[in-house]
Formats: C-alpha cells, structure tokens, sequence
C-alpha cells in the first residue's frame, strides 16, 4: 500500500485541511503503533493549539506551553499553511520510522498543491467577481448620470430602470447556489409543455428525434431545463428576427468515450439559421455581461445562466457558429438510457 492509500483509507470526508491531517495521523499510528501519537492544529491566539488527534490519554498530555515537557517527543512541524494563519504539529514518543518521514512527506506534497490548486481557484474566482462588480457598478453609473441629466426623456429613464431590474434579477440567480428538484416526465411531454409556455404551435418549430424513443423518460429540475432552453431559444429568434422557420430543435442520445464512466449523453440542439457568432466572439459568449445586442436590452447572462444550470445537472453546454451561417447550441445531459422506459 502507498503513503498516499494509506492516508485516503483514513480519509472519510475532505471538507478542510483539518480532514487530511487527521488521516495522516492515523495512518502514522498504524505505521508506527508502539508510538504515541498527538497532533494539534496551530492558530495565533490566546489558546493557540487545538488537540485533533491522539493515542495518548487524557492525563498523559504534554503541556505545549511547558518546552521541558516536549523535549522526550519528536515533533513535525508542518508550516506549509502559515500564510493563512494556521499549522500543524505531530508528535510521536519514538523517533519516527522511515516509512512514517515518507508518509509525512507525501502529506507535505499535498498540502502545497492542495494550497496552490485553493490559490489559483480563489484567484480566479476574484476576478470573476471584480469583472462583474466593475461592470454594475458602470451600469449604475450610467443610470445616476441619466438621472442627473435634464434633457434626457421620461421613457428613456424609465427603459433604462426596467434594464437595471433585469439586470439585478440575473445577476443574482447567476449568483445564487442552484439547489435542484428533479422530476421524471416524457421527453416529448417536457419539450411540448417547453413550446406550450412560449405560444409555440410544433407544427411551426419542429422537434426531430434522431435516435431516441420521445417517451423516454427525461429526470430533471424541470422548471430549470425550461429556463435554460427558454434563454437559448430567446437567442436563436432574435438571430433570426423571431422567424421560426429558421429555428428547429434535434434530440438523440451520444455515447461517451469511457464505457465504464457514462453510457450516453442526452444532446437536446437549438439550431438557428440567424446572423451567428463571429469566431473570435465564440470562447466569450458565456461570460456574465458578455452580449452583442446590448442597445436592444440584452444583459449578457443568457449563455451564462443555461450554462450554470447545465453544470448544476451535471451537464455543459456545446456552441458552434461561424457569422452568416446560424448557431447551434447543444445541451448535454449526463447520465441518460436509452432503453429506460
């Protein structure tokens, strides 16, 4: 068995660096087990160690505040972390054996790629959110200076509030944890009540199932499907100037490259024969506030929010598109039969 088995057989949950450090400590005192073992958690403050870990009884604990009584430990101390104001000390009553300095080393190695892999998310993570702020904070600034301009009319204002409150509203549910509640219906029952919704007769906008039964059942948070599709329909009729002619929907099951991960994807397509997408526009188009029709009151979170709810089933999003040749967006649902009935 390798350092890094025995730390994850230890392993029962990763919610903090707490979780993996206990791991290492129980996997040292299986390694090591005529040792005591004590692991505390460092943190500046008036009670600056926190006991996580221990072989040794209650009565028998070291006074960290006394140096006299940690002189018969071996001690390891793990300040990979003290950037963010915490670390970790491990003490044995025996010297360590060389498999446990392997060990320690492997755990080590984990915390500065778990540290930098944290780091970059966060980083990444910043400026999503700086972007964002940036750009309502100049979407109100914009609206504060109509205001405080006399010649501007009273519908233009009202126009430009009316975009701010979409505006607000998107940004938060783009914001927002999506908590789902899925439902299972017929694929064609959630495709006729998705036109239904929207006035759309299906004799206008055809539905073409490739290689899929259209009763098969479809398990989903079906108010949220509707939604995604709903914002990608939106965009495939102002493409074509709402001519529905142009606009179909396809449906047919994919298999995945890995049989043993996932069988088949659902792929439900909204293609359009519209003005499409430059390429240089095609990596952006799902960015928050990205959008090319802005003058007509377009957010730039329609992309932004089919995809967040894709990914919250466990889904992506597919766009193809070059200018003058239509768009087709494809919703990828994970995890589907097509012999379920």
């Amino acid at each position: 068995m390798t350092n890094l088995q025995r730390i994850k057989k230890n392993l029962d949950v990763l919610r903090s660096a707490d979780d993996l450090a206990k791991a290492t400590a129980q996997a040292a005192s299986e390694l090591q087990p005529a040792s005591r073992w004590l692991l505390f958690k460092y943190q500046p403050g008036t009670v600056p160690f926190t006991l996580l870990f221990t072989t040794v009884q209650e009565n028998q604990l070291p006074d960290l505040n006394d140096p006299k009584t940690l002189k018969h430990w071996i001690s390891f101390w793990l300040d990979a972390l003290s950037d963010d104001g915490y670390a970790y000390l491990l003490l044995s009553s025996e010297t360590f054996s060389p498999e446990v300095k392997e060990l320690l080393q492997v755990w080590q190695q984990l915390h500065e790629m778990g540290q930098a892999l944290a780091g970059a998310l966060l980083s990444e993570q910043r400026i999503n959110y700086g972007n964002q702020f940036s750009q309502l904070l100049h979407d109100v600034e914009s609206l504060i200076n109509l205001f405080q301009n006399p010649q501007v009319d009273r519908a233009t204002l009202q126009e430009r509030i009316a975009y701010q409150k979409r505006l607000n509203k998107r940004l938060l549910f783009y914001q927002r944890e999506l908590e789902l509640f899925p439902t299972s219906v017929a694929l064609s029952d959630f495709l006729e009540a998705f036109l239904q919704k929207r006035g759309i007769a299906q004799e206008t906008l055809k539905i073409h199932y490739r290689n899929v039964d259209p009763f098969v059942p479809l398990t989903v948070d079906l108010e949220l499907l509707d939604q995604a599709m709903g914002e990608i329909l939106d965009n495939a009729l102002q493409a074509t100037s709402g001519d529905l002619s142009k606009i179909r929907i396809e449906i047919k099951t994919q298999h995945g490259p890995a049989q043993l991960a996932l069988k088949e994807w659902l792929i439900i397509s909204i293609i359009d024969n519209g003005v499409g997408i430059l390429p240089d526009f095609l990596e952006w188009v799902t960015a928050p506030y990205f959008t090319t029709w802005k003058e007509k009151g377009h957010s730039g979170f329609g992309l932004s929010i089919a995809q967040k709810i894709l990914e919250a089933h466990h889904g992506f999003l597919e766009i193809h598109s070059s200018q003058g040749s239509g768009c087709s967006v494809n919703l990828i649902l994970p995890g589907f039969r097509a012999d379920e009935k």
